[in-house]
């Protein structure tokens, strides 16, 4: 599972891989859940809401990025 960092309220967002480990090279698969947040009602995001997302290797260098 990967932690979400830095996003705006009104969201929460949660993202999980298809398995806990992955040898180097291998191609990483994830889905994403984002849900308005209202004081612990979730529903689906209204509007037009963008997702900016960042992932870092455990050496801190940028390996994704994908808005």
């Amino acid at each position: 599972d990967l932690t979400v960092e830095d996003y705006l309220q009104p969201f929460s967002a949660y993202f999980f891989t298809d398995r806990a480990i992955y040898r180097p090279g291998q191609t990483v698969y994830f889905k994403g859940v984002l849900r308005e947040d209202d004081d612990a009602h979730y529903s689906l995001p209204t509007g037009d809401v963008r997702v900016n997302l960042i992932i870092w290797d455990p050496q801190g260098t940028k390996v994704f990025e994908e808005a």
